[in-house]
């Protein structure tokens, strides 16, 4: 499975977050959607942050 990680202006959700609440909720909405295994995460701008981070997390 690949997954996909954009950036989110925290302007168009009312909020900050930084790459460590980014990475906690992308695994929530994988394991919301019973998703168990990613094998490839790609992220553009921020959102490649966000995948690093991921995969630190959850190597």
């Amino acid at each position: 499975m690949i997954c996909w990680v954009l950036a989110v202006r925290p302007s168009l959700i009312g909020k900050s977050y930084n790459v460590h609440d980014r990475a906690a909720s992308i695994v929530a909405t994988l394991r919301r959607e019973f998703i168990t295994r990613v094998d490839i995460v790609i992220g553009h701008s921020m959102g490649s942050l966000a995948a690093v981070e991921l995969a630190k997390q959850y190597p």
